[in-house]
């Protein structure tokens, strides 16, 4: 039998029917008596042992415990320097419930404490224990409960390029026998690719969600300004059609690269020129069209409804993880007072950071799908180059590229400003309509960072009342996490804040700089700060998601404060608690486990139904905005 369920079965053993014969036999036990000589048809000395190659997760903490325990019963039930178990004596611990792999079995007072010293656990404990196959809570709650739910947000969420997937691994001719012997295996290629790719765009956003989120922030607020610029112009009569026109089209399409140009297509042929060529030239003639203008205010509807409704990319699948997170919560009831339990909440609450950048993606008026413009404008041109390094595809086979979920925000800007750059709207001021104020930023990074720093909080919070009560590993990585994403925050709008134009319409900023930006000081001290604070939040989005599954995290040191750690000479006050389900462990349980899983859901339905509103809200002043374009004009 494997010494990991030697270990299990060994701990039900003594809980059902070892230890309740400990009243009468270990008050008889004298100091040279073991575990193993009074009960040798239970036990031997090779359940007691450890893992092979602990330092590669092949730890068994519950072998701990007992050789802890085995060590106590050996001196008596008297407490050592190394090993501390709260029972007053060996026959009052026999009444209670054996700690070592003990669970919540309905009763508040729980196991006793089996406190270890580090250096004890070191020298007889060291490296990490590996999720078990046969403990759901240690994996499958963390992995199925929370991170799989996530998948389905992510795919809603916008991107420039994809994990490409060869057309080859689909030209199967299904009627030739010969070819259904490898149809499986070709299959199973393409569904490991998609798997890959998922996972590394859900990752991705996960680490860099700080800017994603004020990045979109940002965009509504642009599309906020926008509207009521052009509501104000047409109420006092200013502003032409086609003025009127193309900054409403903006707001569709400014999530466009501007002057991207297909490799061996004309210099000409981009998105903005596009736009300004066979959408609104016509509008600007003296003697405008009527039936031209109906055209006009078809393609901004119908580019406007091809869009996904919110309820479908974002209300439902929120619908459906708050009822997965609710049924979660509740079932961890039965498991109070274990840790692993207590770590995979806080994990779930902490991955609630991805609904919210769906949410926050799916308000905006921008379509993710550029093949809604191409189709408006009609005109036949070169298709980009597919693929780069013949790894990464576009997402979507068009001449026109969506910028970078975290760049929309800054590409829409840049086609507000050079629309500031015609006669008739620089004199009506739109630059100044839509320059950041400090407090504009404020308002703008605080609702951003809220979005991350309530789930983080509140994950926070539940590690750190997991017992060993304090900054640890697992409550370190999420306190890492908020503020490499405040970093990240504030050099994003740092670039954003100082890109402008050109008068050719090129785009300058410490990220982007059409010319030698290496001779900017900007960009030398930009890039260097990105790359640190990316690299810390890669590492702790990433690196700390894996560790909790994997179970690295399962160590001696990660369940004792880090404060603890800094301390010189500390060693000797180094204690945790090898055994399970103590008293304390269950009424901290009881108290935070509640309160903050209802506080994340509530938050997360909270959001979900602002964002609804706000997107509505947009939506309608558009569409009014779309039928009042001809209204009031200017002679």
């Amino acid at each position: 039998m494997h010494s990991s369920h030697k270990a299990s079965w060994l701990a039900w053993l003594a809980s059902a029917f070892l230890f309740p014969l400990w009243r009468g036999v270990l008050g008889a036990a004298n100091n040279n008596t073991t575990i193993t000589e009074e009960f040798p048809q239970y036990y031997s000395s090779t359940d007691l042992r450890l893992g092979q190659k602990p330092s590669l997760g092949r730890q068994n903490f519950t072998h701990c415990c007992l050789l802890a325990v085995d060590q106590w019963f050996v001196a008596g039930g008297k407490n050592t320097t190394n090993i501390r178990i709260t029972s007053d004596d060996l026959a009052t611990f026999g009444t209670r419930q054996f700690p070592c792999g003990a669970t919540y079995s309905g009763s508040n007072a729980g196991a006793p404490k089996v406190n270890i010293a580090y250096t004890w656990c070191k020298a007889n404990c060291g490296g990490w224990q590996l999720s078990k196959n046969s403990k759901l809570n240690q994996w499958v709650s963390p992995l199925v409960g929370f991170l799989v739910p996530a998948v389905v947000f992510c795919l809603a969420i916008p991107r420039r390029r994809k994990l490409h997937i060869p057309d080859k691994l689909f030209d199967v001719p299904l009627n030739k026998i010969t070819s259904n012997f490898r149809t499986p295996l070709i299959a199973l290629c393409a569904a490991a690719l998609v798997t890959v790719d998922t996972i590394t765009w859900l990752m991705a956003i996960f680490a860099l969600s700080g800017p994603i989120l004020v990045g979109g922030i940002y965009e509504a607020f642009l599309d906020s300004r926008i509207l009521s610029f052009v509501q104000d112009k047409i109420k006092y009569s200013r502003l032409t059609i086609a003025d009127r026109a193309h900054l409403l089209y903006s707001i569709l399409v400014g999530n466009l690269d501007m002057l991207t140009v297909p490799e061996g297509d004309a210099e000409e042929h981009t998105a903005w020129a596009h736009v300004d060529t066979f959408l609104v030239l016509q509008l600007r003639s003296q003697l405008v069209d009527d039936h031209y203008v109906q055209e006009t205010k078809t393609r901004l509807r119908t580019m406007l409804s091809a869009q996904y409704s919110f309820g479908v990319t974002v209300g439902a699948p929120v619908i459906f993880f708050c009822g997965s997170f609710i049924y979660t919560l509740v079932d961890n009831f039965s498991n109070l007072g274990d840790n692993d339990t207590s770590h995979a909440l806080a994990f779930g609450m902490w991955w609630m950071t991805i609904p919210h950048i769906a949410i926050i993606s799916g308000l905006l008026l921008a379509g993710n799908n550029p093949n809604t413009l191409e189709g408006i404008v009609g005109e036949h041109t070169c298709l980009p180059q597919s693929h780069k390094f013949h790894l990464f595809a576009l997402v979507y086979e068009s001449r026109y590229r969506p910028a970078w979920i975290w760049n929309r925000g800054r590409s829409k800007k840049i086609w507000v400003e050079r629309l500031s750059q015609g006669n008739d709207i620089a004199q009506e001021n739109l630059t100044d309509e839509i320059r950041m104020q400090l407090g504009d930023w404020m308002v703008v990074a605080i609702c951003g960072y809220t979005l991350i720093l309530l789930p983080s909080i509140l994950a926070f919070l539940t590690s750190f009342y997991t017992p060993e009560v304090g900054l640890s590993c697992r409550s370190m990585t999420f306190l890492t996490y908020m503020l490499s994403q405040l970093w990240l925050i504030a050099l994003w709008v740092w670039d954003i804040e100082t890109t402008h134009i050109d008068n050719k319409g090129c785009p300058h900023s410490p990220a982007t700089h059409w010319g030698n930006w290496r001779d900017t000081w900007q960009a030398h001290i930009w890039y260097p700060l990105v790359l640190v604070g990316g690299t810390v939040a890669v590492f702790t989005a990433i690196g700390g998601t894996l560790m909790q599954i994997m179970g690295v995290y399962r160590t001696c040191l990660c369940d004792i404060p880090i404060g603890k750690w800094l301390r010189p000479g500390s060693d000797s006050d180094l204690y945790w608690n090898a055994g399970t389900n103590s008293a304390e462990n269950i009424q901290l349980a009881q108290t935070w486990w509640r309160g903050t899983g209802a506080g994340a859901i509530s938050f997360l339905g909270f959001i979900c139904y602002v964002g609804w509103w706000y997107q509505r809200r947009l939506r309608y002043q558009f569409r009014v905005l779309i039928e009042k374009i001809d209204t009031n004009v200017p002679p």
